[in-house]
């Protein structure tokens, strides 16, 4: 199924950004927002640049697909690169 390429807004990409916690792998990353982009850090590895794809999906050296909760906020994100899919992460609640 061919899906439009998402251009999200600024307020869009804004409403990504915090800190992000796996329990499964015992990871952390913290989510900025860009001009267009996202960008995942972590304290061990090289800053990664992820590009809109389409809905809440983001793409670059692996694929981020963005959650939300019921009340449509983002509360967290699945991770999938290569045989590992669907790794959830949880977006902390606590102020930045």
């Amino acid at each position: 199924m061919r899906r439009d390429v998402a251009r999200p807004s600024r307020a869009a990409l804004e409403a990504i950004a915090g800190t992000y916690y796996s329990e499964e792998l015992g990871a952390t990353y913290v989510v900025t927002a860009k001009d267009s982009t996202v960008v995942l850090k972590t304290r061990w590895a090289s800053d990664v640049e992820l590009l809109p794809a389409y809905g809440d999906t983001f793409v670059g050296n692996f694929q981020v697909t963005f959650t939300r909760g019921r009340n449509s906020a983002v509360d967290g994100m699945l991770m999938s690169s290569g045989r590992v899919r669907n790794v959830r992460f949880v977006k902390s609640t606590a102020a930045r």
